[in-house]
């Protein structure tokens, strides 16, 4: 049994790739994420034809497509459209290949959908007019450097970070430096309006100066900064391969829970988003006081925000996962259900299943650290004893959490497949791109030399050259 998870790229070469990757468990027992192929689709992207070239390629690889099990894609609507997306055609041809979406992606969509308050969408733009203002100009970047040493004896960053685009939670970093950096920024920014003689180089710098330095900036980047921060470590931990759905679901509760004793902090009840038929261009809410004011403006929001989108965006993640839950020794007092209609079909023997699981309760009633991930309780499962628990924990831990494999093989297409290296085909690419990504296996040269020469027949003997 199988999962899959592809994802889309623009190479060098203007060309559209599909990359593919599997999840599975080998035969000693450890679930692996790996890469198998990249795709060629630059004339047409539609759900229609990225599910017909995925159910194309896996046969192709010896695999019975009745075998997957479950199938991951980022939030494009031609992944996970629920009419013509990706991933429900698939389940709707195969309903055992359940459709997850990538949970990196669902977060990056809750800083996006809390980034609409107007204060914090202000923030982040003149955020990044300011790192482009230096980054952008040598000379105005040599005068941050020289006011970074005066404020810094072990100066390490040089240079503001950009906004990432794409990947929200890594706007925490860019944030933590340019507040690090700020001190430096309002003195450079006044040693260049001394220095330079233009006047439209004098306007612009003094316009981000008054924006910087205002009391909304500073109170709308910190706590921005403070929240993200919560989602940033949950993003690391779900970049792993064998992180499984279980682990996901306890980092997403944990960090709505860091959220919730944020927001009881403040005094708020998490509810559905605002809303408002006027003043809607500025913040004019009632308050008594300068803090009351940035607490209901901006604290307040951006908390209800980030807690609506994420109880709304993983509980799917929280269905789904509770079919594992059940089987996790840690957590099976917690359980008294014995719902496994979606495993009932993979089970060697389900009539003992119920008996199964007895035994298997009883296993770890005494142990004082029983196993709470599905890779732990694998690795100490015995298929000869548990053969119905150890099948379910097999099919769980299949269950993909993240499309970030797709991401890593696109960063080596990236090294891969150059500017000056433009025309290689897909096909060479995706061979590259595997010895790269595969370079724990031993390659034979002799084994190597005789499947070339059984590919086509030629005038040269081939198998001789390495004979003894």
């Amino acid at each position: 049994m199988f999962s899959v998870s592809a994802d889309e790229v623009r190479d060098v070469s203007n060309t559209e790739q599909l990359a593919v990757c599997l999840r599975f468990v080998d035969l000693s027992g450890v679930i692996r994420e790996e890469f198998v192929d990249f795709i060629e689709v630059s004339d047409d992207t539609s759900g229609e034809r990225l599910s017909n070239e995925l159910l194309k390629l896996l046969p192709e690889m010896g695999l019975d497509l009745n075998l997957m099990r479950s199938q991951c894609y980022d939030g494009a609507g031609n992944m996970t459209g629920h009419l013509k997306g990706v991933g429900p055609r698939i389940q709707w041809i195969y309903p055992k290949a359940l459709h997850f979406w990538c949970t990196a992606h669902q977060l990056n969509r809750c800083i996006v959908a809390a980034a609409n308050i107007p204060c914090v969408r202000n923030m982040m733009g003149t955020a990044d007019k300011v790192v482009q203002f230096f980054n952008w100009s040598p000379k105005r970047q040599s005068f941050l450097e020289e006011q970074l040493q005066h404020y810094r004896n072990e100066t390490k960053r040089m240079k503001l970070k950009e906004l990432c685009r794409t990947r929200w939670v890594e706007r925490h970093d860019a944030f933590e430096i340019f507040w690090d950096f700020l001190p430096a920024i309002i003195e450079t920014m006044e040693k260049i309006k001394s220095v330079d003689k233009s006047p439209v180089a004098i306007s612009d710098t003094q316009s981000l100066e008054n924006n910087i330095t205002s009391f909304q900036f500073l109170v709308s980047l910190l706590v921005t900064m403070r929240c993200i921060g919560y989602l940033k470590q949950i993003s690391t931990s779900l970049q792993g391969r064998a992180v499984d759905v279980v682990s996901a679901l306890e980092s997403v509760n944990l960090v709505k829970e860091a959220l919730q004793d944020l927001a009881d902090e403040l005094d708020v009840t998490p509810s559905k988003q605002r809303t408002c038929g006027r003043q809607t261009k500025r913040s004019n809410v009632p308050c008594e006081s300068t803090e009351d004011y940035y607490k209901k403006t901006i604290a307040i929001p951006l908390l209800d925000h980030m807690l609506s989108e994420m109880n709304s965006r993983f509980g799917d993640l929280q269905i789904k996962a509770s079919m594992g839950l059940q089987v996790i020794p840690a957590m099976i007092p917690q359980f008294s259900t014995n719902d496994f209609e979606y495993f009932v079909d993979d089970l060697p023997s389900p009539s003992t299943l119920e008996q199964e699981m007895h035994m298997w309760k009883l296993k770890w009633a005494n142990e004082s650290d029983p196993p709470s991930d599905i890779n732990t309780a694998l690795q100490n499962c015995n298929s000869i004893i548990f053969p119905n628990v150890h099948q379910i924990l097999k099919i769980c831990g299949i269950f993909p959490v993240t499309s970030c494999e797709c991401e890593r093989s696109i960063s080596r297409l990236r090294l891969v497949k150059t500017y000056l290296r433009s025309t290689m085909s897909t096909s060479r690419a995706s061979s590259l791109i595997m010895m790269y990504a595969h370079r724990n296996i031993t390659v034979n040269p002799k084994e190597v030399v005789m499947q070339y020469a059984r590919r086509n027949p030629r005038r040269i003997v081939l198998p001789d050259i390495l004979a003894e």
